[in-house]
């Protein structure tokens, strides 16, 4: 399961030649493959370490990744869980809607566009949706802009209480894009039947270590093993937020 830019012809949409149903089915390969690496990814343990005693989450163990999936850069990435106030579903909902996704996460997602959805999948449970969006993602480090990327969002339902949410870049109109790349990301969802969700994020994005000075290269990489844990906290303040809201809303409609 290689998504490496440049050297996958599967990822990349030549919309000269291909016609729609060609593209749909390219694109769901690509989903399915990476929704299969992302499950790897949440259930090899052996996989991740804790870099330091100040990070709450995990890293990847780049001598044992590379062995499974070869890259060629620098690979950004990091794992967290965290028990989310909000039910498994309505969490997947939320995420497969681009406009709410970016208002659970107002720090993080400055942008966010579903360019086109090719499967909506079940009405029930979502299992099979498949969508290409665009987002554009804020990075909290000094003289860092925001990263854009084209990437294909897949939702497949692992059993009758737990989600799996892949992202994975897409290489749009055929072109080679430059680095940060984004390897198969995203959560599993347990709904925990009382209102409340069990998430595991994970973050994993392939970058160029060029592109930065030397000197800052270590200070962005210990900075990058916060990244899932900086999303699930934004998640929590948001869901927190929202039920404190509608506490707030039925209470002054109650008095009225």
């Amino acid at each position: 399961m290689n998504f490496s830019k440049g050297s996958s012809a599967d990822n990349k949409a030549h919309h000269g030649g291909a016609n729609d149903n060609e593209e749909c089915t390219r694109m769901l390969e690509i989903a399915t493959s990476s929704m299969k690496e992302l499950i790897v990814l949440m259930e090899t343990k052996s996989l991740w370490t804790k870099p330091s005693d100040d990070v709450v989450g995990f890293v990847l163990v780049p001598e044992r990744y590379e062995n499974m999936f070869p890259r060629e850069n620098h690979i950004e990435s990091s794992k967290d869980s965290k028990v989310v106030p909000i039910g498994g579903l309505e969490l997947v909902e939320m995420l497969l809607d681009s406009e709410k996704w970016a208002n659970l996460f107002p720090t993080i997602v400055s942008e966010a566009k579903t360019l086109k959805v090719f499967d909506v999948g079940s009405y029930l449970n979502r299992n099979g949706t498949l969508q290409l969006m665009y987002a554009k993602i804020h990075i909290f480090l000094p003289q860092m802009a925001e990263r854009g990327f084209y990437f294909l969002r897949y939702c497949e339902q692992i059993d009758s209480v737990t989600w799996g949410i892949a992202d994975v870049s897409f290489s749009f109109f055929g072109t080679l894009v430059d680095t940060p790349w984004r390897h198969p990301s995203g959560c599993m969802i347990r709904d925990m039947s009382d209102g409340t969700s069990m998430v595991t994020w994970i973050e994993h994005v392939e970058v160029d270590d060029r592109v930065h000075r030397n000197n800052v290269c270590s200070f962005i990489r210990k900075c990058a093993s916060n990244e899932a844990t900086k999303w699930l906290l934004a998640l929590q303040r948001k869901c927190q937020k929202n039920i404190c809201t509608s506490i707030d809303y039925v209470a002054r409609h109650h008095k009225g």
